[in-house]
């Protein structure tokens, strides 16, 4: 399945579907890249949609938006994809409509197993990208995720493997989900970003190359508190390293300190243990294992730490006051 349209309509699909029961297997759906253009490769949902299962698709070559997008679906499934190769530069609002190999929006009681999700990057002038919509924003980082789970509950995200974008899964508002088992890898922001996020465990994974592994913050906007997260088990390596973008942490971002679990905010009854969090390059770009606001409910216990736990992180030499 060829697609080359450069209609600027979010509605834009290759393949779109409405109902339950639906199998979708094997198919391969090729873009061909054009800057800012909008589209989305599978697109599937609407209210009370069940019994989804997309497996074994090859989607490649897409721009603005997403790969496969579902829509308040339940009981879905989404195992065994490649998803690769996207690019979107300077002709879409990345701040608004950021694209993903994977988005999963207002869904529950699924499944995101086994899929390889590979180099979904925006180009050159995107690494400072900015807002047409919402210009307050001001310069944004490189707004591209693996997968975008919003406002989603008890879906089970394993054994993924998913090397060089903005964020490796962006668990935005939802609640009771576990990732477990994947690989996540050179990484601009957040290998696992949890923003009022809560109740979910991250466990097992294996996250490197990213400026912070996991990121725990509340959600102000929609008043989204991040609690009761744990995260557990996980294997943390070179937080803030080059990565393929050839820029070290410190000189890329702004957001925190390179760490390899930030705890931001108000973020509360977190218990963040049994980790192993290590920089192993010969220059060291990690500022933190565990940079933490020391919420008095959070539990941190029997991490290994190639560095000291740190409740508050002295200032980066642009975050001084003048006269400092």
């Amino acid at each position: 399945m060829d697609f080359d349209s450069a209609r600027s309509d979010a509605s834009n699909a290759a393949l779109n579907c409405q109902g339950s029961n639906i199998r979708i297997d094997g198919i391969t759906i090729e873009k061909r890249f054009i800057d800012g253009s909008y589209g989305i490769g599978i697109s599937l949902g609407g209210s009370g949609h069940r019994n989804i299962r997309i497996h074994g698709v090859d989607i490649s070559g897409y721009s603005a938006r997403y790969g496969i997008h579902l829509v308040e679906c339940e009981d879905f499934e989404i195992s065994n994809c490649h998803i690769h190769d996207f690019m979107m530069d300077a002709g879409a609002d990345m701040i608004q409509d950021s694209p993903a190999g994977i988005r999963v929006t207002r869904s529950r009681r699924g499944v995101i197993s086994n899929n390889r999700i590979l180099r979904i990057e925006v180009g050159k002038s995107g690494l400072a990208s900015i807002s047409p919509k919402v210009p307050k924003y001001g310069k944004q980082g490189y707004q591209s995720d693996h997968m975008t789970i919003v406002s989603c509950r008890n879906v089970t995200i394993t054994g993924n493997l998913m090397a060089t974008s903005g964020e490796g899964i962006d668990l935005l508002l939802s609640q009771e989900c576990a990732v477990s088992g994947n690989t996540i890898e050179d990484i601009w922001f957040q290998g696992i970003k949890m923003l009022g996020v809560s109740f979910s465990t991250i466990s097992g994974n294996v996250i490197r190359d990213c400026y912070q592994g996991v990121g725990l913050a509340d959600h102000t906007k929609f008043g989204a508190d991040c609690i009761g997260n744990a995260i557990t088990g996980n294997t943390i390596v070179d937080s803030g390293s080059p990565g393929s973008f050839g820029l070290p942490g410190p000189a890329r971002l702004r957001y925190g300190v390179p760490a390899g679990v930030d705890v931001h905010d108000a973020s509360d009854y977190a218990v963040i243990a049994g980790n192993v969090i290590m920089d192993t390059q010969a220059t060291k770009t990690m500022r933190s294992a565990i940079a933490t606001n020391g919420a008095p409910h959070n539990i941190c216990a029997n991490n290994i730490e190639d560095g000291p736990f740190v409740r508050s992180v002295p200032p980066m030499p642009w975050e001084k006051k003048k006269g400092d």
